[in-house]
Parts: C-alpha cells; sequence; structure tokens
C-alpha cells in the first residue's frame, strides 16, 4: 500500500477496504496522487481528466453529495458535476462545495472531514494596484504623447501631409478602440477603459482638426462624426457598465459642441441641443445609478450655457433662461416622483434653485427697480416645491400610521429629507422674492421672518435641519436688524425690533410645548430668555435716544436713565411673581448701575435743585424695593 496524497481524506469505494486518499479507488491500493490525475475507477486504471467527472464505486453507499448508479459506474458530486462525456471543472466544484465545508463525507459507516480547497484571493497588494490601475494609465498617457511627438517631427520633415494626419488619427483610433474591446472580452477592465477612452479622446480630437483647422470636412460632417463617437462610447459604457466611460462621453459631447463652427448655426439649436444632451445624460444616470456621473450631466450644462451667453453676443436671454428652467422641472419631477434617491439628487435641487435665480438676476436686473421676470421665477418656485412639500407630508403620514419594515423606514427618512429640501429651498425662494418686491433695506425683517418660520416648523415635526437652517436665517437677521440704527421713532427698523421681540416669545413656547430632550430643553428655553431681556434693553435703549434727540438733546442722558429704571423695576417685578430669582438679580444690578451713571455722568452739569430731586426719586425707589425684595425673603425662609 502506497501512503496517502495531502489532499484530503480518505474516499473511495471499491473491492477492497484499503483507504484512498483521493476520490476514486480500485481494487489494488494505489493512491491517486492529484485530482483528476490516473486513478483507479473500477477493475482497471482510468484517467479522470478532471475533478467532478464520473467515478465508478461499484455498489457501496453514495456520498452525501452525489448519487451512485449500481453498475453504472458514475458519481455526481453537486449539481454542476456531471457523468463522463459532459463538461465539468474542478473550479466549479470547487464554488458549488464552498458551503458545505463544515459537513462531512460518509465512508464505510464513519466520517471524515470534506475536502475544501484553498481559495484564490485577489492579491490587494501595492504591486497589484501598480500593475492593474497605475501601470496601464501611466503608459496609455505616454504612448499617446509619444505618437503626438511622431506627428510632430513628421509634420516638421514634411512628411505628414493633412489628410494623412486625419488618416493616422483615425486609423490609431480604430486600432485603440478595437484592443481596447478585446481586453474588456479578457477580463481586464483597466486596461479595457483606458484604451476605449483614449480611442475616443484621439477621433474626437482628429475631427475637430480635420473641421476647424484644415477645413477638409464640413458642419454636418463634423457633427455625424461627433455623434458616432459619442455613440461608440455610450454603447460601451452601457455593455460594460462603466461609469467612468459615461463621465468621459458626458465630457466629450459638452465639449464637442465647441468645436464645430457655430457661426452659420442658429443659437436656439444650438441652445436645444445642449439641453436635450444634458436631459438623457440625467436620465441615462439615473437609470444606471450612476451618481458622479450625474453631477457632470447636469453641471455642465451651466458652464456651456455660460460659454456660450459669452462667446455669442446677440444670445436670446429668454431662451437660456427657458432652457435652465426646463432641466430644473426635469431634476423636480425626478425629485418628487422616485421613492429612492441618493442624497446628491437632494443637494442639486439647492444648487439648481439658487443657481436658476443667479441666471435670472443676471438676465433680468433692473437697477433701482423691480424686475417681474425675476420676482415671477422666484414666486413660481415657491408655489412648485409648495406643491412638494404639501405632496411629501402626505405621504409622511401615510407611512407614520403603517408598520414600518426596512426598506419602508427608508423611504420614509427619504421622505423626510426631501420636506426638509422643499421648504428650504421655499424659504430660498420667499427670500429672493420679498427683497426683490420690498427692497434691499428689508432684508433684515425678511430673513427674520423666513428663520423664526423655519424654526417653528422644525420644533413643531422634529426637524433638525430646518431649526438649524431657521436659527441661522434668524441669527443673520437680527444681527441685520441691530446694527441698522434707526433714524426715526417711527420708521420701519423701529417695526423690525418691535416684530424681533414679539418673535423671540412665540418660539419659546412652542419650544416649551414641543421638545422632548431632557438635556437639551432647559438649555434652550434659558437661552431664548436671556435673547429676549438683551434685546429688550438695548431696544428701550434706543427709544430712549430717539425720544431724547426728537424733545431735547441735553436731557436724552437723564431719559435713558429713566428707560433703565423702569426696565429694572420690571425685571424686579418679574422675578417676584414668577418666582425668578435671575431676573430679580439682573434688576438688582442695573438699579446700581443706574446710580452710578446718575452720580458720576448725568448730574454733572445740573444745579443744585435738579440734584436734590433725581436723588430723592432714585433713593425711595431704591429703599422701596428693598424692603419688598427684604420681605420677600423673609418670607421665603419662613
Amino acid at each position: 500500500m502506497q501512503p496517502a496524497a495531502p489532499y484530503g481524506p480518505n474516499v473511495g469505494h471499491g473491492q477492497g477496504a484499503q483507504a484512498a486518499p483521493n476520490h476514486g479507488q480500485g481494487q489494488g491500493a494505489q493512491a491517486a496522487p492529484t485530482y483528476g490525475q490516473n486513478s483507479r475507477y473500477g477493475q482497471g486504471p482510468q484517467a479522470a481528466p478532471s475533478f467532478g467527472q464520473s467515478s465508478g464505486y461499484g455498489s457501496h453507499p453514495a456520498s452525501p453529495y452525489g448519487h451512485i448508479a449500481q453498475g453504472a459506474q458514475t458519481a455526481s458530486y453537486g449539481p454542476n458535476v456531471t457523468a463522463p462525456g459532459q463538461s465539468s471543472t474542478a473550479e466549479e466544484y470547487f464554488t458549488q462545495q464552498a458551503q458545505y465545508s463544515s459537513d462531512k463525507v460518509a465512508y464505510n459507516g464513519g466520517a471524515a472531514p470534506f475536502f475544501r480547497p484553498p481559495t484564490n484571493k485577489q492579491n490587494g497588494s501595492i504591486e497589484s494596484i501598480l500593475v492593474r490601475i497605475v501601470l496601464p494609465i501611466v503608459f496609455i498617457i505616454v504612448l499617446l504623447i509619444g505618437i503626438l511627438m511622431l506627428f510632430i517631427a513628421g509634420v516638421a520633415y514634411g512628411l505628414l501631409t493633412e489628410p494623412v494626419r486625419c488618416l493616422l488619427g483615425l486609423l490609431l483610433a480604430a486600432g485603440m478602440y478595437t484592443f481596447g474591446m478585446l481586453q474588456q472580452r479578457f477580463k481586464r477592465p483597466i486596461w479595457g477603459k483606458t484604451l476605449l477612452g483614449g480611442a475616443h479622446g484621439i477621433f474626437i480630437i482628429t475631427v475637430s482638426i480635420a473641421h476647424l483647422n484644415y477645413e477638409i470636412i464640413g458642419v454636418l460632417l463634423a457633427a455625424l462624426a461627433y455623434a458616432l463617437a459619442f455613440g461608440l462610447i455610450i454603447f460601451s459604457a452601457i455593455r460594460w457598465k462603466s461609469q467612468l466611460l459615461v463621465c468621459i462621453a458626458v465630457i466629450s459631447g459638452y465639449l464637442c459642441m465647441f468645436l464645430i463652427d457655430i457661426s452659420n448655426i442658429h443659437i436656439a439649436a444650438y441652445v436645444i441641443v445642449q439641453l436635450v444632451f444634458s436631459i438623457s445624460m440625467i436620465l441615462l444616470c439615473m437609470k444606471l445609478n450612476y451618481r458622479i456621473a450625474f453631477w457632470f450631466a447636469y453641471l455642465l450644462l451651466q458652464f456651456s450655457l455660460f460659454i456660450t451667453y459669452n462667446l455669442q453676443e446677440y444670445t436670446s436671454h429668454k431662451l437660456l433662461l427657458a432652457a435652465l428652467i426646463i432641466q430644473q422641472l426635469v431634476i423636480f419631477f425626478i425629485f418628487a416622483r422616485r421613492k429612492l434617491i441618493y442624497l446628491e439628487h437632494n443637494i442639486v435641487q439647492i444648487i439648481g434653485v439658487i443657481a436658476l435665480f443667479s441666471w435670472a438676476a443676471e438676465l433680468y436686473n433692473l437697477p433701482g427697480g423691480i424686475s417681474l421676470t425675476f420676482a415671477l421665477v422666484t414666486i413660481t418656485t415657491a408655489v412648485l416645491y409648495a406643491c412638494a412639500l404639501l405632496f411629501f407630508e402626505r405621504l409622511l403620514s401615510r407611512t407614520q400610521e403603517e408598520e414600518q419594515e426596512q426598506d419602508e423606514k427608508k423611504i420614509y427618512n427619504f421622505l423626510l429629507l426631501r420636506t426638509e429640501i422643499s421648504t428650504i429651498i421655499i424659504a430660498i425662494a420667499l427670500l429672493c422674492f420679498f427683497i426683490e418686491l420690498l427692497g434691499a433695506s428689508f432684508i433684515g425683517l425678511v430673513l427674520l421672518l423666513i428663520g423664526v418660520s423655519l424654526v417653528l416648523y422644525g420644533v413643531r415635526d422634529v426637524h433638525a435641519i430646518l431649526r438649524w437652517f431657521g436659527g441661522l436665517l434668524a441669527f443673520v437677521g437680527a444681527v441685520t436688524i441691530i446694527f441698522d440704527y434707526p433714524s426715526k421713532l417711527f420708521s420701519y427698523e423701529i417695526l423690525s425690533w418691535i416684530i424681533m421681540l414679539i418673535s423671540i416669545p412665540l418660539v419659546y413656547r412652542e419650544c416649551r410645548e414641543r421638545l422632548t430632550d431632557d438635556v437639551a430643553k432647559p438649555t434652550v428655553l434659558s437661552t431664548l430668555l436671556w435673547i429676549e431681556a438683551i434685546l429688550s434693553f438695548i431696544f428701550i435703549t434706543i427709544l430712549a435716544d430717539l425720544i431724547g434727540d426728537y424733545w431735547d438733546s441735553s436731557a436724552g442722558p437723564y431719559i435713558i436713565s429713566f428707560a433703565w429704571l423702569l426696565y429694572a423695576l420690571g425685571a424686579i417685578i418679574l422675578g417676584t411673581v414668577r418666582k425668578l430669582s435671575k431676573a430679580r438679580l439682573t434688576g438688582i444690578i442695573l438699579l446700581l448701575v443706574i446710580v452710578i451713571k446718575v452720580i458720576f455722568i448725568d448730574i454733572t452739569f445740573l444745579n443744585i435743585l435738579s440734584k436734590s430731586i433725581i436723588f430723592t426719586v432714585l433713593g425711595g425707589i431704591g429703599i422701596l424695593v428693598s424692603f419688598i425684595l427684604y420681605n420677600r425673603t423673609d418670607e421665603n425662609k419662613q
């Protein structure tokens, strides 16, 4: 008996009871050293050309992974292992048996562990990355540079005429394309995509040179050649499922539009072609879920129209704006109708709306007046996304009532995000509309109102993004109002101050009723109270200053001190009634500040009678306040 080969358990059946290290054993006790080499099947030695083909085991029990027909000398190991004469490979067998690695193979009433072949994993080392990715791209570029230098040398020595150069470029592009397709079939995707992209670039450059520089072909033939190149690259991208090729196709498609002599082409047809190309590529990228190519397909239309606007002197403003509106409508319907969309499809809504408003402001700007076109675009956008918001809110309420599975939770989160995005776009559109309608002087008030509205909506329906965005707008609006010092007592600045002071209690009430975070809620409420107190103090100071200027400029400091005194008394009374120690403390500190201000600043230039009156009134008020608070403190102790 020969020793067993190193390939796993003894699995074999025959007339003898000797162990065989490999699948297949005859009467003799000979070992088959490897899978697929010569083994004894039945009575005589037979060659097993591949693992998983016929194995005769007589009338012995069958393995759990196959069937044995008595006398037929055939065994099937798994669903893909066939009888003699049919094709089957060891690789297929290993793939099928990987899931049975923990099972056993029955042998003579016992059990032996099933053989689990080693797997060949792709080497993820730096060497593999360099060989498979970096080197093909680098040397394709080096090859193109070398070919370009050969062309330059041939032209310098007078060997290459203009038609010959174009012909050689086309032949080179065709050869690289063919070789790239072969590399894709041989499972070398990096080589294949690199060659296909390079072939596309060479073809585009060759056609553009033949058309623009050498004038060998006209506009129609150049356009057909560009269309053919674009069709081939899109066909290759879809066939080989390559986002890289789609990106190359999108970039080259926009580039080709500027590689044609458009002096004799009507600008309307030119813009329509760009729009149709952009929409087609957007829909294709959405269909194939190519997220990077989607950005190229969307954003490059903006750059393309910008170049067209600057190159063409008589470009129609209405045509450009209509193209942008149609593209935004396509993006909007994708945003509204698809159940599951990626994050960039939501973000592009905001980017698109801002770009659309910027274009409308640039094309229809009326200094010192109201642009009806800009106002119409902004208010229409607000209405459109308001309808989408109502639609999303309805879907959200319906989804909340149902039991949510994993996919439904994902859809719910997407709906929640789209609700927030729609609200932000409505806010931006209304901001632009009211600023255009009312003027830039009301920008602080508009920002404040929109920001407070977003905060209230975000607190009510638990939209964290809306709370933060609305808070940011409200903060910017409040800062604008504070630094816009009013010049008159009755003015829009005073109105803005009053609205700001009224809005803070509204936010405070909503937060007190809706917020559920026990940690953040006290901090938020306390912050709102302090903001209200500080802004109220600043506001009464401004009012006192305006009243002093209107009445008598010399009486301004005394009126301010009197206003501060009223504020301090109000804080003390409020703190006493509502049992707010911080409010009482604030009033007491302010009283002390008023005393210091009156003594060292206000009464410096007054006569003795005025000084005595002021001191008497101020002292009496201070003693009264101290008496009330002293008694209140005694009651609290009792």
